[in-house]
């Protein structure tokens, strides 16, 4: 008789316990949901290269700030700006359009003191990746769209070769307008041939 009332108990209390985890399992992931839900994203912040930001500031304003350019192209119906940067073996480029600063591209360097970690701290993990002429060597670009930037680089080693900024928009829409050359897969991306960054 003593040993089935020892053994009930044990029983008794093992589906007590069981129940009590049971709903402090439920309260605990509901209550993660509800933090969860309630976050806010990301703030956007506005971007800028040296106060220069894309579809708002004029091409007055880019000679006015940072002189005259080292070189100018023209390419279709945009004027490209070479301005010298921090890199010594290449320009950064801003890109003119109907007399507004369209893109900018900064051509990165270890004085910049850019890094992916403060981008990724900044704006999260990227969720559109693009392959271009550097997916051979490890370098992809990382498209931030909705808050109009992006860097040329690899995420594992932490290396950036270029930032660009333009005016937040869809990842269609980059695509479209700066990015044509870039793919959505490996597979598709384009051989490096000399290419130098900013080209």
């Amino acid at each position: 008789m003593r040993q089935i009332f020892t053994f009930k108990r044990v029983v008794f209390f093992g589906i007590l316990l069981v129940a009590i985890l049971y709903t402090v399992d439920k309260l605990l992931n509901q209550q993660s949901t509800q933090i969860t839900t309630n976050l806010s994203p990301t703030p956007t912040k506005e971007l800028t290269y040296k106060t220069l930001i894309p579809g708002k500031s004029n091409a007055g304003e880019v000679k006015e700030k940072l002189g005259d350019p080292l070189k100018t192209t023209q390419k279709e119906d945009i004027e490209v700006l070479e301005y010298k940067g921090t890199n010594s073996n290449w320009n950064d480029e801003v890109y003119i359009k109907n007399q507004q600063v369209d893109l900018i591209k900064q051509i990165a360097s270890v004085k910049d003191q850019i890094n992916v970690k403060d981008i990724t701290t900044s704006y999260g993990e990227p969720k559109n990746i693009l392959y271009g002429p550097y997916t051979d060597i490890g370098f992809f670009l990382y498209v931030y769209p909705e808050n109009g930037s992006a860097y040329l680089g690899n995420k594992e080693k932490g290396v950036i070769l270029e930032v660009w900024y333009f005016s937040p928009t869809t990842i269609d829409d980059f695509r479209k307008k700066y990015a044509q050359e870039y793919s959505e897969s490996k597979k598709n991306a384009p051989r490096m041939i000399d290419k130098a960054p900013g080209n």
